[in-house]
């Protein structure tokens, strides 16, 4: 698990981070490239950042500038490290947040204040829960790491999203930090101090540092506070690996040579009705499963989808012997005895809901199991 959470992602709290090896060496991910998601949904929910969900280009962000500096310019020996950035909204295309978030290096969240739309997506029965559960997985099998500024900070420890397994964030803006008690079983941070983690296997890097150009007597509260986080993440408390390979994997497989569809996977396809008339374009037939797509209609629904990623995402195309096991918040469940009652509430979504988020298995089975 890597992770930073710091007040304010500015020039002095980048010139901070890169005095410290736990950070540059551990923390941070090096490389020719580093590819870095931006997340400003929070902000966009406080009112701070309006549309900033829309935008294509990030490049301009204060964030993306302070990134460049810490590789290029704060970082010694100097990085040759080239990050680049992307827009990362948990609340547009799910299969296009799937790719950005398979490729990142780093999920960047900014601060703000988020809203129950935003909120949703964490609970367990939400349609985009499978963002969350990528964003777990690589964050604690060590493949991305998350930093948060403010709230963003804070998501991390949030029910539904728990990075950290029940371990609680609090962050203290505009106190005196020094008057902070240290607190047990609990990651805190301030105005004025951020803190990185690093844990892989049992080797254990936790550290606190203060963030803002005038440091005044902060490395005293710095120390004691880093010494309580490598108590806090012992080994009893690590994270545990959640499986063997990455959730949602289609697309990530699907930049590879050839048909990558032969990988068991599963996918998202995010299409809306414009009209109740709108017809989703899919032959189907149940089984125990969910339902075997057995054709796609041309100028239907999901036919306008495949072509839209024939391009882009060429892995999350909807083919003949894929399954629909789930469709918004209703999910296929074989061994469930309500599984027909299941089916049913999946075609109701299927012929009703204007806005559609379709759960498709892509795993190929030789035969299957035909309800009676």
């Amino acid at each position: 698990m890597k992770l930073v959470l710091v007040p304010k992602f500015d020039l002095p709290c980048a010139k901070a981070m890169s005095t410290h090896r736990t950070i540059t060496e551990l923390v941070l991910p090096r490389g020719q490239r580093v590819h870095v998601a931006i997340c400003q949904d929070v902000a966009e929910a406080a009112g701070w950042r309006p549309g900033a969900r829309h935008k294509q280009n990030v490049d301009d962000t204060w964030e993306a500038v302070t990134f460049r500096m810490l590789y290029s310019e704060y970082m010694r020996p100097r990085s040759e490290t080239m990050p680049t950035f992307e827009n990362c909204t948990f609340l547009g295309c799910v299969q296009k947040t799937i790719n950005i978030l398979q490729r990142a290096d780093i999920l960047y969240v900014c601060g703000g204040y988020p809203n129950d739309e935003l909120m949703s997506c964490f609970e367990q029965d939400s349609p985009r829960r499978c963002l969350v559960d990528i964003v777990r997985w690589r964050v604690q099998n060590h493949r991305m790491l998350y930093m948060g500024t403010c709230y963003g900070a804070k998501i991390a420890a949030k029910p539904g999203f728990d990075l950290l397994n029940g371990v609680d964030i609090q962050y203290h803006p505009g106190v005196n930090t020094n008057m902070l008690p240290m607190v047990p079983d609990v990651v805190q941070f301030s105005g004025q101090v951020g803190v990185a983690v690093s844990i892989y296997q049992s080797r254990i890097h936790a550290l606190c540092f203060p963030s803002v150009k005038n440091k005044g007597g902060l490395w005293s509260w710095a120390d004691r506070n880093s010494e309580s986080l490598v108590s806090l993440f012992g080994p009893r408390t690590l994270p545990p690996i959640a499986s063997d390979s990455e959730p949602y994997n289609a697309c990530e497989a699907g930049r590879g040579a050839g048909d990558a569809r032969s990988v068991t996977s599963s996918f998202v396809v995010d299409v809306q009705r414009s009209n109740a008339m709108d017809k989703t374009g899919l032959q189907l037939r149940a089984t125990r499963g969910g339902f075997q797509v057995g054709g796609v209609v041309e100028g239907g629904l999901v036919d306008m989808w495949n072509k839209s990623v024939e391009e882009t995402y060429p892995a999350a195309k909807v083919m003949v012997d894929d399954v629909i096991v789930g469709v918004n918040a209703a999910r296929a469940n074989p061994r469930n005895a309500c599984h027909r009652a299941a089916c049913d509430a999946l075609r109701h979504e299927l012929e009703t809901a204007m806005d559609l988020l379709i759960l498709v298995s892509c795993s190929r089975r030789s035969s299957l199991e035909m309800l009676d």
